[in-house]
């Protein structure tokens, strides 16, 4: 799911973009339990400040006390899990689409949709966004410009024309490493791929029973993985603490002293969470941890700064 930034714009008033909000968060839900979609994509852009005042934005939105709980705690769990878009690291192309009134808009949600050869999801905040299939204007520097196909979902209707393309998808069979190497101009049209993929992971077989996909990484991709990325001992650690029986907030506080004595360390009293903790100087973790406690357990969230100063906490 790549969320459409362009479909959070134009909404003016309070009561729309609840009921928006409410029917977007529906599709979400639908999305990750029909197609099993669990991955989440938005951009950098998303929690723009509009000094307009006839304009509602996704922090107005988080801020309002008439947006049940459970919504916002769902949107942010949705942002929390997600890979951020940042738009400076599209430098080489750029895609353009003409909004209801005529303006031509810049689409980095679109551009990676189309890229990835995947869809967005939108809020229907204009006509535009009824439609499956949008139309854009594709620009990059190694090719001519020419008129591209995003597909959309932002209704039941589009769920079920996705799942159909998937289906069709699915019906190309991979046996090997060797044969989706050989394939991927088919499976990711818009992707290109490096001779140097092979050259850090080796050989990568691939196999496959029914709608399950196995893929083996040989010795040397292991090995390159291992030496190349460190794990993360202190979030490990966390997710322990919290899922075992008999978790508290005191022991929670520990556990961040036991890495490093410089932690923030605050009971909240906006009503969304109970307590706030991050470490001040950014060791071992630059998150903020929010945490809710709960009868037997404790529930929590972690945000990067500027994530969590524009949801207005």
């Amino acid at each position: 799911m790549i969320l459409n930034e362009l479909s959070l714009k134009n909404v003016n008033n309070e009561h729309d973009m609840i009921k928006m909000m409410t029917d977007f968060l529906s599709l979400c839900k639908k999305l990750k339990n029909e197609i099993k979609d669990d991955e989440f994509y938005y951009t950098d852009e998303i929690f723009y400040k509009n000094e307009n005042k006839n304009v509602y934005t996704i922090s107005d939105w988080l801020k309002s006390d008439k947006v049940a709980k459970r919504e916002k705690q769902y949107f942010r769990m949705l942002i929390n899990r997600s890979n951020i878009i940042k738009k400076s690291d599209f430098v080489e192309s750029e895609l353009f689409i003409v909004s209801g009134v005529g303006e031509n808009l810049s689409f980095t949600g679109g551009l990676v949709s189309y890229e990835l050869d995947d869809y967005i999801v939108s809020l229907l905040t204009e006509k535009l966004w009824e439609e499956f299939i949008v139309k854009a204007q594709y620009i990059s520097i190694e090719n001519e410009d020419r008129e591209v196909e995003i597909k959309n979902c932002s209704s039941d209707k589009h769920i079920k024309q996705i799942i159909k393309i998937k289906r069709e998808q699915q019906g190309i069979i991979i046996s090997s490493g060797k044969e989706l190497w050989e394939k991927r101009e088919v499976l990711y049209p818009h992707l290109v791929f490096c001779d140097e993929v092979k050259e850090f992971f080796g050989q990568i077989e691939v196999t496959n029973n029914g709608e399950r996909f196995c893929f083996k990484v040989p010795d040397a991709g292991v090995e390159y993985v291992h030496e190349n990325m460190a794990e993360n001992e202190f979030i490990c650690g966390l997710v322990k603490l919290v899922s075992g029986h008999g978790c508290t907030i005191e022991k929670i506080r520990e556990y961040f002293l036991s890495y490093n004595n410089d932690i923030h360390y605050e009971k909240t009293k906006n009503g969304e969470f109970d307590y706030l903790l991050y470490f001040n100087n950014g060791i071992p973790d630059k998150y903020y941890y929010c945490f809710t406690v709960e009868e037997c357990h404790v529930i929590y969230h972690r945000f990067l700064k500027h994530d969590y100063e524009d949801f207005g906490f």
